[in-house]
């Protein structure tokens, strides 16, 4: 092992003796005095810092202030290295309560100033100002909507109406933004060939105000499914406006409609009515027909079809 360590020593020791080596090193120190000549010159450099504001509390901003200021810098090389170091914490304001605050260019640039270098001098903040307009912070309540792209497999339909829970949400934000809102809508939720009832916990749109705040930021959608069939029902017919010396064909009319499995005994013919109105019928002048309107009063019966449409 030793043997070993001695040999590569040896080899190391041969290599700068040699021309190569020789070279390599005239490389390294013309680099490094190349590096030490070139960071003592002046340069312009570009960093941001990130902003934070404290605010009153109740208080708001109308529209948010930026998040980060850019600044051009100009100082030696040497004392640039670090700048993007000592730049990573945020510069803080403390905001007093009033509806409107500007900070102008000269307080952007003292307070930046104080962060860096004496060496270092600031040249320019992007933006040259920071303007700000507060507002009240209020609460409201509104209902959630939810928003949906549902389609269902073949002989399966809704059951009823879709459920939210919590239906409704708090808003936390600016007086004036809150005004106009009367519901918040969930994230799109689209499924297709539904077969069983879902349950999913949906996000709400998030606010593109970052002073607006939701609680609760996500609610629950319940879609009940259910397979339907075909069912018919045999319904009288009403006449109106008829003299007694009038007769109707046929007396009564055939129904078709679809409904929910678990309320196909539920709907029954008491839930419709059809009715002939004579009222514009001229029968004295020959008219022998009077068209049939078929009215129901179930909420879920869906794709009703009714034979014959008129009676004579």
């Amino acid at each position: 092992m030793a043997k070993k360590k001695q040999e590569n020593k040896g080899s190391l020791t041969d290599f700068f003796r040699s021309d190569r080596g020789v070279l390599l090193m005239c490389m390294m120190v013309s680099l490094l005095f190349w590096l030490i000549v070139k960071l003592s010159e002046n340069f312009r450099s570009q960093t941001t810092i990130p902003l934070q504001f404290v605010l009153p509390a109740h208080m708001t901003f109308a529209s948010p202030p930026p998040g980060q200021l850019e600044i051009d810098l100009e100082g030696q090389g040497w004392d640039l290295l670090g700048v993007r170091f000592r730049n990573r914490e945020p510069l803080v304001f403390e905001v007093p309560q009033q509806d409107e605050l500007l900070i102008s260019n000269r307080q952007l640039k003292d307070r930046v100033q104080n962060r860096q270098s004496e060496k270092i001098k600031v040249l320019e903040t992007r933006p040259d100002f920071v303007r700000m307009n507060l507002e009240s912070r209020h609460r409201k309540t509104v209902p959630v909507k939810p928003v949906t792209n549902l389609s269902f497999a073949s002989q399966y339909k809704s059951a009823g109406p879709i459920r939210v829970r919590p239906d409704s949400v708090e808003i936390i934000g600016p007086r004036s933004d809150l005004e106009a809102l009367s519901f918040w809508p969930t994230e799109i939720l689209a499924m297709a060939e539904l077969r069983e009832p879902l349950t999913v916990t949906q996000p709400l749109v998030p606010p593109e105000n970052l002073q607006i705040s939701l609680n609760p930021s996500a609610v629950q959608i319940s879609v009940p499914v259910e397979q339907f069939t075909e069912k018919i029902v045999f319904i009288p017919i009403k006449v109106i406006n008829a003299t007694d010396s009038l007769r109707i064909y046929p007396s009564q009319v055939r129904v078709s409609f679809s409904i929910g499995l678990s309320q196909y005994e539920e709907v029954e013919s008491s839930h419709f009515s059809a009715s002939a109105d004579l009222e514009n019928v001229n029968v004295q002048g020959g008219a022998n027909t009077a068209p049939l309107t078929v009215t129901c009063s179930h909420p879920d019966v869906s794709g009703l079809l009714y034979s014959p449409r008129s009676v004579e």
